[in-house]
């Protein structure tokens, strides 16, 4: 009896490539990698407007606090001029001015000067804006200095 070699050809499921599980996790793998990347881009999109909105109310904040030092209060004038700090209590609501935003949030500024010494005279002058952004807050940006009269 003579044998004959009888080779078998590869299975046909082997030649076609991948199969449907292997797809299925390529797949998964592509969409989880996506939606993270598109999470992170909408959370620092969100970050960077809220850094903006504090930024700007800082501004305003600092911007208060510098006419309330340029308010004039000379106890050696002739005639002296008295303390126009005082004067400088006020809440106001304005606008935060921030650069190509679908609305401008408004912000409350609150500015107080608290005398703190008479002799020698010294006040304390505090500035603080409360704003709010995106539906959240509210948030204070607060900003404190002292001042004596001119000299």
């Amino acid at each position: 009896m003579m044998m004959i070699g009888v080779q078998r050809s590869p299975s046909r499921a082997r030649e076609r490539g991948v199969s449907m599980v292997e797809f299925l996790v390529a797949l998964s793998i592509v969409g989880f990698t996506i939606a993270s990347i598109i999470t992170g881009y909408i959370l620092a999109a969100q970050k960077t407007g809220w850094s903006t909105a504090s930024s700007a109310a800082q501004r305003l904040a600092l911007q208060r606090l510098e006419q309330a030092r340029g308010a004039r209060w000379d106890l050696y004038a002739n005639p002296p001029i008295t303390n126009q700090l005082p004067q400088l209590n006020s809440t106001n609501t304005v606008p935060l001015e921030i650069p190509d935003t679908g609305g401008n949030p408004t912000a409350e500024v609150r500015t107080t000067a608290t005398q703190v010494s008479a002799a020698p005279p010294l006040y304390m002058i505090r500035v603080e804006v409360e704003w709010s952004y995106g539906g959240r807050g509210p948030f204070t940006n607060r900003v404190i200095t002292y001042r004596a009269p001119d000299s």
